[in-house]
């Protein structure tokens, strides 16, 4: 099954894109209780059964036990309600992801950084990469709304306001990995190294080997977003790779979820094209 964040909401899909459930049981309605959400704008899983999702309105990252099927809250990360930029707080997290020690890393985008956060009794964060200041330096972030971890635990970031990809050690070491992109929102890596980019701003997912050299785009037509077909893209936000290699691929404005096979020939889609 996959997670996804839609408007104020998580829904639950099967792999062949039937729902399971929907948090909270009316999604439309903005909230900053434990079963609501503002703008969430990312969801990860971790192999202890607890669902992360970053609730960037009310700059926190809420935690959930989903080991017994429906979601029961564990516990938030960041204060309700409340920006900042220690290690305490977030300023609109983004997306959101986990590595096989369950450390989670948040792409604290208004705070031009990503931080690793550890569970121990309560949680700690600590910055990973970038400065807190804006800035297109090799330390520095800009707008970079995505991250993922690939099975050697390497770091993936989307850069978005600098049009580029970095691509981090475990330790933090961090180089940039590809640029001259238009505005990267999500990055994800296969097993066979192959890297995904949505570039929201071009309508299209860019596949690139793991030297970095580009292969073009995997789906869609740049800078053509789609008329009725499930062919082209409007805006992809999010992108994750399966374990046998085909693709999600989440739409904003499009309000779709579309998968593609690792051809990039579409399987299915949930959502109708340009309705909420």
């Amino acid at each position: 099954a996959i997670w996804v964040v839609f408007q104020h909401g998580i829904k639950q899909l099967s792999r062949f894109g039937e729902l399971i459930q929907t948090l909270p049981s009316n999604p439309w309605t903005i909230g900053n209780s434990n079963s609501q959400f503002r703008f969430p704008r990312g969801v990860a899983l971790d192999r202890a059964g607890k669902l992360y999702v970053s609730d960037s309105g009310n700059h926190r990252v809420q935690v959930y036990d989903v080991s017994g099927g429906a979601p029961v809250y564990h516990s938030t990360i960041g204060e309700t309600g409340v920006a900042g930029s220690d290690n305490s707080h977030f300023r609109f997290p983004g997306h959101v992801a986990v590595d096989s020690s369950n450390r989670l890393y948040v792409a604290d985008r208004d705070n031009a950084r990503v931080q690793r956060c550890t569970w121990s009794g309560s949680w700690s964060c600590s910055t990973f990469h970038g400065t807190g200041t804006a800035g297109a330096g090799p330390d520095q972030l800009n707008d970079a709304e995505g991250v993922a971890v690939d099975s050697a635990g390497n770091v993936w970031i989307a850069d978005g306001g600098n049009g580029r990809v970095k691509r981090c050690s475990a330790a933090g070491s961090c180089t940039v990995f590809a640029s001259g992109l238009g505005v990267p929102t999500d990055v994800g890596a296969a097993s066979d190294g192959v890297v995904y980019v949505s570039d929201w701003s071009r309508h299209v997912v860019w596949r690139f080997a793991a030297n970095g050299s580009a292969l073009g785009a995997f789906a869609g037509v740049p800078g053509i977003p789609y008329l009725t077909n499930a062919s082209l893209f409007n805006g992809p936000a999010g992108v994750a790779v399966a374990p046998d290699g085909s693709l999600y691929v989440l739409e904003n404005p499009g309000y779709r979820l579309l998968k593609q096979d690792a051809a990039g020939q579409p399987l299915w889609s949930v959502g109708q094209a340009g309705v909420p």
